[in-house]
Order: C-alpha cells, then sequence, then structure tokens
C-alpha cells in the first residue's frame, strides 16, 4: 500500500528505501492526512489553498450549468446546515465541509468529483486553522449561502466569483499568518 502511494520503493537485494516528497501522491487523502497530522504547516495549507482556488470556483460555475435537482437540493441542504451550526444546532465544519463536497459532486466533472475526498480531509485543518486566524469558530453560512444562490439561480459567473472570493479570503488569512504578502489575483 505505501508502495502504491509513492511512500516507498522496494529495491532487489537494496531492500525497501523511502522516497523524498517529491515522489509521494499528494493527491492521495491519506497521505495529506498523515502529513498533515504529522506537523503542522502552513506552507501545506497554503498549497492546498491554492490548489482550491483553480478549481472550486470553476466548479461551482459547473453546478450553476448543469447540476440536478437533487444536486442543487444537497448544496441548499448544506447551507441549511451552516445556518443550523450557527444557531448551535449542528456540527459547522461538517456542514462546510458537506457544502464544499456537494458543490465539487455537482460539477459533474469526473476530475473535480475526484477531488471531494482529498479536500474533506485538507478541509478539516484549512477550516479550523483559517477560522482560528479571522477569530471565529465557524465559517459564515451567509458568504457560503451567496454561492449556492448563485448555483441554484444558474449563474455561474457569479457562482466562480463568489467562490473565488471566499476561497481568496481564506489564502489571504493563511499568508499573512504565515508572514508572505498575499498573491495578486490572477
Amino acid at each position: 500500500m505505501l508502495t502504491a502511494k509513492g511512500l516507498l520503493v522496494a529495491r532487489q537485494r537494496k531492500g525497501t528505501l523511502v522516497q523524498p516528497e517529491t515522489r509521494w501522491n499528494l493527491l492521495d487523502p491519506d497521505i495529506l492526512k498523515w502529513m498533515l497530522e504529522r506537523d503542522f504547516s502552513i506552507d501545506l495549507l497554503i498549497d492546498f489553498t491554492e490548489i482550491r482556488i483553480a478549481i472550486e470556483p470553476r466548479a461551482a460555475a459547473r453546478a450553476a450549468e448543469g447540476a440536478t435537482g437533487p444536486q442543487r437540493r444537497a448544496i441548499v441542504h448544506a447551507i441549511e446546515r451552516m445556518f443550523a451550526a450557527e444557531r448551535g444546532e449542528e456540527d459547522s465544519l461538517a456542514a462546510d465541509i458537506a457544502f464544499h463536497t456537494a458543490v465539487l459532486e455537482a460539477s459533474n466533472n469526473r476530475f473535480m468529483r475526484q477531488f471531494t475526498d482529498l479536500s474533506e480531509t485538507a478541509l478539516r485543518f484549512s477550516i479550523r486553522q483559517t477560522n482560528a486566524y479571522k477569530g471565529v469558530t465557524r465559517a459564515s453560512a451567509m458568504e457560503h449561502k451567496l454561492i449556492a444562490d448563485a448555483i441554484v439561480e444558474g449563474d455561474p459567473q457569479r457562482a466562480a466569483r463568489q467562490m473565488r472570493t471566499l476561497i481568496q479570503a481564506a489564502l489571504d488569512l493563511l499568508l499573512e499568518a504565515a508572514g508572505h504578502r498575499p498573491f495578486p489575483e490572477v
């Protein structure tokens, strides 16, 4: 299993060798979880958030263009859970993750859908960290609802823009906490 994940290589007469991190399958949720659990690395969270900003706005736009009724309901249900979390009736982390994975699923892009397990794993660490930097205990349901509304209303440009704004704010917090200057938006 560790060989398949790129962590080890077995060589005849040389034994089993640990591969350098550059050879690891970082898109494997297990590896990402192990990396996040071993030593906290804000740079790892920054790298992950940069990937999110490259994928999730497009996923939101695709969801706005073609999500099915059940997929739209899953997004709306996740928003309802986020508002329930603000009232103390739901787990805020689980609700936030449910929203992001529902959007990825609703993109109906087979590669974006593959990102859901990785995203869920990393978001468990990332959301807690960015909320701590913001000085809040949970993500803003209203900020997420703006994305959900755009998806439900079939407005791909607005859905992408709102998702980009949401993730960019998280990225800026992480960059600031790491002592880096925010990157200009592309």
